[in-house]
């Protein structure tokens, strides 16, 4: 179920204070999205929360294999360090941008384990959002399109 705080923290020049909002820590709590570790983000030097949707996530960091040469913070870290040149495009446009990640899957649409060995190219795009009504920023990541 989706939640909305009410707040006053938020000021728009245009329409003054933000009375709802739906925020990525929302998004977090509902299922819908997950925040990367911080210790990862801080690993790129990024100083702010990345929150992936939950359907970005699981395409391009979660892992279920066993195998020893990759693991959800190796995915992780890699996702950070290709997108951390668009992000910072984003914050400084204040508006979101394109990247390509190439990945290996790691669920089959009929959520299998793939065995996917070669990875394939995603388009993901990343912008800038508030992550609480306290006007906190972060980084929001999906799939180009939407999810």
């Amino acid at each position: 179920m989706a939640t909305s705080t009410p707040t006053s923290t938020i000021t728009d020049p245009i329409f003054g204070d933000l009375i709802y909002g739906y925020f990525a820590s929302h998004a977090i709590t509902d299922g819908l999205s997950v925040q990367l570790d911080p210790k990862l983000t801080r690993e790129v030097r990024l100083n702010v929360p990345v929150v992936l949707t939950k359907a970005a996530h699981d395409s391009c960091v979660a892992w279920d294999r066993d195998e020893a040469i990759n693991d959800v913070d190796a995915r992780g870290r890699d996702l950070l360090l290709v997108m951390r040149g668009a992000a910072i495009r984003a914050v400084e446009t204040n508006s979101p941008q394109t990247f390509t990640l190439h990945r290996v899957e790691n669920r089959t649409a009929s959520g299998d384990l793939s065995g996917d060995e070669n990875g394939s190219p995603v388009s993901l795009v990343v912008g800038p959002e508030y992550f609480d009504g306290t006007g906190a920023p972060c980084l929001v990541i999906g799939f180009e399109g939407g999810n």
